[in-house]
C-alpha cells in the first residue's frame, strides 16, 4: 500500500471507546467540541466583550484559516514576527502591543511548544487574553495529555493526529460569564459527507479484495449517475462529496459530527504519541542534509508529539512536485499568507515569506511504518545525491 501524506482511517481505528480520551479533560475548567479549530476561535472571539480592544495579535507566518475567523468576528489583525526557525520574536511581539489588543494568539508550530514566559508578562501588563493555538498537535508528553494550560483559552484541531476527518475544540482555563458556544449539530448532509469519506479511507486501507471491488463498483455507479444528472438541463448544481473547506456560518457554529468524535474516543493515544515520535526520530537519523535541503528542527524533545518533520528546501515549488511524483508523502503549511500580511514591518514580513516559500513537511503519522520512513529517506537522499 502506497504511504499517504495525511492520516487515513482503518477498521481498527473505529473500535471500542477507550478510557484515554475521557481521562484527558478531568481537571479543565471547561471544554467545548466544535467542527474545527477555526470554528472554536470564531465562536470565542464573537462572544468576547469589545471593551477589551479591537485587535488580535497573530503570528506573521500562519495559515489563512487562523486570520479568517478573526476578521469575520469583527476584529482587526496585527502581526508579530516568527523567525525562520519557527520561533517567536518576543521583542517584536512587545513592539506590537498596545491598549487596543484584546488577545494574543500563539501558534505552537508542528506541536513544538512556544516560549510563553514573555507572552504571559505582556498579557498581565496589558490585561489582554492569551489564546494558545494547539491545532498542529493536541498531545504532549512524555505521559500523553492535552496541553494548553498556560493561556486563558486553547484551540485544538483533531484530524491532524486522529483519522477523524473533522473536529476541533476549545479549552477554557479562565472561567468567564460571556462565552456563548453554539450547540447545534453539523447537519445530516455534512455528517453523511464525513461518514462517506471515512468509509472510503477504510476501504482504501483494507486488504479485503471483494470489499474493495464492491465499493469501487458502487462508486462508479454513483459517478455515472452524477454525470448523467449534470448533463440534464434541469440540473442547476450537484452536491460535492468533499468536506466543506470554505467558510460557512453554519459550520463555524457547529459541533463535531458524532462519527468524527467516535474516532477520537476509540484511538490509542499513548501508542499514537510513541509512533509519531519514533517516525520523527527516524528522519533525524536517516535523512541526509544537502546544500538545498536542511533539517529545520533536528532534535525532538521528549514532550513533543509532532505533526510532521519540517525541512527547509530551496526551490521548494519545483522540487516538492518532483518528490511527490516519486512517492514521497509530503505536504506544505503556510504556503499562502493572508493579504493583510502587507501591513507587517519588513523584517516580520520577509521572514514569513521566506518560510512560506521554503518550508516543506514530511509525514510522520502513525500509519507509516519504519520501512515507509526508510523508503522516504532513500528517495529524498537519492534525489539530491
Amino acid at each position: 500500500m502506497t504511504p499517504t501524506a495525511h492520516l487515513t482511517l482503518r477498521w481498527q481505528d473505529l473500535g471500542q471507546k477507550r478510557s484515554e480520551w475521557s481521562g484527558f479533560g478531568k481537571n479543565w475548567a471547561g471544554f467545548h467540541y466544535t467542527f474545527s479549530a477555526r470554528a472554536a476561535l470564531y465562536q470565542l472571539l464573537r462572544s468576547m466583550p469589545r471593551g477589551r480592544g479591537d485587535t488580535i495579535l497573530l503570528p506573521a507566518f500562519h495559515c489563512i484559516t487562523v486570520v479568517e475567523p478573526v476578521l469575520r468576528a469583527g476584529y482587526k489583525v496585527r502581526f508579530y514576527r516568527i523567525r525562520q526557525d519557527l520561533s517567536m520574536d518576543p521583542e517584536d511581539l512587545g513592539n506590537q502591543m498596545g491598549g487596543d489588543v484584546a488577545a494574543i494568539l500563539v501558534v505552537h508550530f508542528l506541536g513544538f511548544p512556544a516560549t510563553l514566559d514573555p507572552v504571559l508578562r505582556l498579557r498581565n501588563q496589558y490585561g489582554c487574553f492569551l489564546i494558545e493555538d494547539w491545532a498542529h498537535s493536541f498531545l504532549t508528553g512524555p505521559m500523553p495529555h492535552i496541553p494548553g494550560e498556560n493561556g486563558d483559552f486553547a484551540l485544538f484541531s483533531f484530524y491532524k493526529l486522529a483519522p477523524s476527518f473533522a473536529g476541533g475544540g476549545l479549552r477554557i482555563n479562565t472561567p468567564v460569564d460571556w462565552l456563548k458556544i453554539s450547540t447545534h449539530g453539523a447537519g445530516w448532509r455534512q455528517t453523511a459527507i464525513a461518514a462517506k469519506r471515512m468509509l472510503e479511507q477504510v476501504v482504501d486501507n483494507s486488504t479485503h479484495k471483494r470489499l474493495i471491488a464492491g465499493f469501487q463498483a458502487l462508486e462508479r455507479w454513483r459517478v455515472a449517475k452524477k454525470r448523467k444528472s449534470l448533463s440534464s438541463p434541469s440540473s442547476a448544481s450537484v452536491e460535492s462529496d468533499q468536506p466543506n473547506q470554505s467558510w460557512t456560518e453554519h459550520l463555524a457554529t457547529a459541533r463535531i459530527p458524532w462519527i468524527c468524535r467516535k474516532a477520537l474516543e476509540s484511538s490509542e493515544w499513548h501508542r499514537i504519541f510513541e509512533l509519531r515520535q519514533r517516525n520523527y526520530l527516524l528522519f533525524v537519523r536517516h535523512l541526509n542534509e544537502h546544500n538545498r535541503l536542511r533539517k529545520l528542527i533536528p532534535s525532538l524533545p521528549a514532550e513533543v508529539c509532532p505533526w510532521a518533520f519540517p525541512v527547509w528546501l530551496q526551490a521548494r515549488a519545483e522540487h516538492d512536485i518532483q518528490l511527490r511524483a516519486r512517492g514521497v508523502p509530503l505536504f506544505t503549511f503556510g504556503e499562502t499568507l493572508h493579504p493583510s500580511i502587507a501591513q507587517c514591518p519588513m523584517a516580520a514580513r520577509e521572514d514569513a515569506e521566506e518560510l512560506a516559500d521554503h518550508l516543506l513537511l514530511l509525514s510522520v503519522h502513525q500509519n507509516l511504518s519504519p520501512e515507509d520512513i526508510g523508503r522516504t529517506c532513500k528517495l529524498i537522499n537519492d534525489f539530491f545525491a
